[in-house]
């Protein structure tokens, strides 16, 4: 299994990760995120991204105020810069956008650790589930999720898996 605790893998990976290495770290993204514990999540790390996934962050913040004003001073310059507060799931979450060298950038912050945020924990499973399954199930999340359909539902779909589908493949991380 791949340490995701860091982006080193990314070096190793494929011609998509080693340009989003080399983005995260000459725009010195992840250095000017570091005391918010950023993880890369999503469809990128586990090579199942299409031509239209953004670049997914997660971070932990502990003071409300004073993450927003410190993440507007590092990156309001960037192209298409946006802060969205919502409550997901409960959760009081703060939402950064931006664009750079070719790529959407999206920053999913709240006060979980990151490495219990949904995200993350969906990133573990479904590493080890494509792990499982091989590469056929994997090319067929990839064709779901270029008709449209996001990844937790496409691999809900596959598993067939009902419900929430953000809540619901989470139970398999007993099994798997």
């Amino acid at each position: 299994m791949k340490d995701f605790s860091n982006i080193e893998y990314l070096k190793k990976g494929n011609l998509i990760q080693k340009e989003i290495y080399k983005i995260l770290v000459n725009k010195k993204i992840i250095k000017k995120l570091e005391k918010y514990d950023p993880k890369l999540v999503g469809s990128i790390p586990l090579q199942i991204n299409t031509q239209t996934s953004d670049v997914d962050l997660i971070c932990c913040y502990n003071n409300h105020a004073s993450f927003i004003e410190d993440i507007t001073s590092k990156f309001c310059h960037q192209k298409n810069f946006s802060i969205t507060n919502s409550k997901e799931y409960g959760e009081e979450t703060i939402t950064i956008n931006f664009d750079l060298s070719g790529f959407h950038l999206e920053i999913f912050s709240q006060k979980t650790q990151t490495t219990n945020q949904l995200a993350y924990r969906h990133l573990i499973l479904e590493e080890k589930i494509l792990n499982e399954y091989g590469e056929n199930f994997k090319n067929k999340i990839i064709e779901l999720k270029q008709i449209g359909m996001k990844t937790e539902p496409a691999f809900c779909k596959l598993l067939k898996i009902s419900g929430n589908p953000y809540f619901e493949i989470l139970k398999l991380e007993k099994n798997i």
